[in-house]
């Protein structure tokens, strides 16, 4: 396993998979499980014509940043969808693992 060497602290290394496993130890097991879920049922939770125009993309601090592919669906999302789709995650992974939700345009979706 390779050692990385920590700056500004001499002779201090650790191993990628030690640091890895501490965070991920550090998570609670239920919030990354529930995480998981609105990756794999992302379409079940919007809806497939939602899900064909966004993607989830990353979770941290209980927010959920959700890519969308145009400035129209973007529109479309915060003028009619915005709370149910909270609504939707929430009922899906619990009301304390998500509480808020971005949404980014981005051509990657």
């Amino acid at each position: 396993m390779k050692a990385l060497k920590s700056e500004g602290r001499e002779g201090s290394s650790a191993h990628v998979g030690d640091v890895l496993m501490s965070v991920l130890e550090s998570l609670e097991k239920s919030d990354l499980k529930n995480c998981g879920k609105i990756f794999l049922h992302w379409a079940e939770i919007v809806g497939s014509s939602l899900a064909c125009h966004t993607r989830p993309w990353q979770v941290r601090a209980k927010k959920l940043k959700v890519l969308v592919d145009s400035s129209d669906w973007l529109y479309q999302i915060q003028a009619m969808h915005e709370g149910e789709i909270l609504k939707r995650v929430q009922d899906r992974v619990g009301t304390q693992t998500i509480q808020e939700i971005t949404y980014v345009v981005s051509d990657g979706v």
